[in-house]
């Protein structure tokens, strides 16, 4: 089974997280931009 990383760019850098370590905000901007683009 695989899993889901997305890419922070924040004061402390630039890197791919997993998405468990995700905040509320980024975990909604995701839920939005999948909404979007038909995909939920």
């Amino acid at each position: 089974m695989g899993y889901i990383e997305i890419f922070r760019i924040d004061n402390e850098g630039a890197g791919w997280i997993d998405l468990s370590q995700a905040t509320d905000k980024e975990l909604l901007d995701l839920e939005i931009g999948l909404f979007q683009e038909g995909a939920i």
